[in-house]
């Protein structure tokens, strides 16, 4: 078991990739905290958990610095230190054109994809660096979107490259403090990611102007079932990240997308 007795915090934890992570991990025995707002997706998931390691969840809203702060004095009191840390919350937008990107779209993909993912890192720094032995491991969940220039889709484009940036400037900044840091670009992945948005920000769908741009500027675009990847794929490459099996990897990005970016 790669695993065993790790200390894992899964933000975003109850649905997705999350999910699939923090599933994955307790089936290699870490002992793993699934942090969500939808309680009874956590619900779901604590049920599910079958390994020889632990899960435990706990409800917030990523977004609510009175979440944040208790979800970081819950893992310092408890553990008192974090050996693996995923970010995989997240929101889509819709496929929104730039001319039609609210200030309300705008504001909440930049704050849970960006604002609070730096914000809780930062608040949980003190259980992820300057490790005894084996360093810590974080890994943020981007997108191929994180590092492609499409037409539409502004807000979620825009955001995810701010990740990457936060992801590299972490890295770099922590790279001698026994704190490694890596990146995922999934691709056209199965998740119930635009449910999940719908729940946030009720009432909106995709725009037929923002697609509309999207494909004719030509992006090659993964289509059919075919193409489409599974939850699984990310959380084995997110596994990988937080293995020792890639220790000297620091500041570095895997894409996970079927080819969609191979063109």
């Amino acid at each position: 078991m790669r695993f065993k007795d790790n200390i894992a915090l899964i933000i975003g934890g109850a649905s997705g990739m999350g999910k699939a992570t923090a599933l994955s991990l307790v089936q290699e025995g870490a002992h793993v905290v699934a942090f969500d707002w939808q309680e009874d997706k956590l619900a779901l998931l604590q049920a599910q958990a079958d390994g020889p390691g632990t899960l435990e969840t706990f409800a917030g809203n990523v977004n609510d610095a009175g979440a944040r702060k208790k979800i970081a004095d819950f893992m310092k009191e408890k553990f008192g230190k974090i050996d693996s840390m995923v970010y995989a919350a997240g929101l889509v937008d819709f496929m929104t054109a730039p001319h039609n990107c609210d200030d309300e779209l705008w504001d909440a993909l930049m704050n849970v994809t960006v604002n609070s993912a730096f914000k809780l890192t930062r608040d949980l720094l003190p259980l992820l660096w300057d490790h005894e032995g084996k360093g810590s491991s974080v890994v943020y969940i981007s997108s191929v979107g994180g590092f492609e220039h499409t037409s539409s889709g502004t807000a979620y484009v825009a955001a995810k490259h701010a990740l990457t940036a936060l992801s590299k400037n972490l890295a770099w900044s922590y790279r001698d403090r026994n704190m490694r840091v890596n990146l995922i670009n999934p691709g056209a992945i199965r998740t119930p990611l635009t449910q999940n948005t719908e729940l946030v920000l009720p009432g909106r769908k995709m725009d037929p102007e923002g697609i509309g741009l999207f494909y004719k500027n030509g992006v090659n675009i993964l289509r059919g079932e075919k193409q489409l990847g599974d939850a699984s794929d990310i959380a084995s490459a997110v596994c990988f990240f937080l293995s020792e099996d890639s220790k000297f990897c620091c500041g570095a990005e895997l894409t996970v997308d079927g080819g969609w970016c191979s063109y």
